[in-house]
């Protein structure tokens, strides 16, 4: 039976599943402050009534966040 792809291209796909663990903060930061805080303003929903949620990774956002923006009413994270 012949098989699709080796063990190199195997390895390959695999290590880029963990490219957007490495996402600088600078970056993160950026979409927050330039798309997503603007967009839930825009929504009527302001920042003081917003909550973050962070899991694994996202406790590591979670964290950044909160020292940035120290106005979100909530956040919880579990990692």
């Amino acid at each position: 039976k012949e098989r699709s792809g080796g063990f190199l291209q195997n390895l390959q796909q695999a290590l880029s599943l963990w490219t957007p663990l490495n996402t600088p903060w600078s970056r993160v930061e950026r979409d927050l402050s330039q798309a997503v805080l603007p967009y839930l303003e825009q929504q009527g929903c302001p920042l003081e009534r917003c909550a973050l949620l962070g899991f694994c990774w996202g406790a590591w956002l979670v964290c950044h966040a909160c020292s940035a923006w120290p106005d979100f009413c909530c956040a919880a994270m579990a990692h």
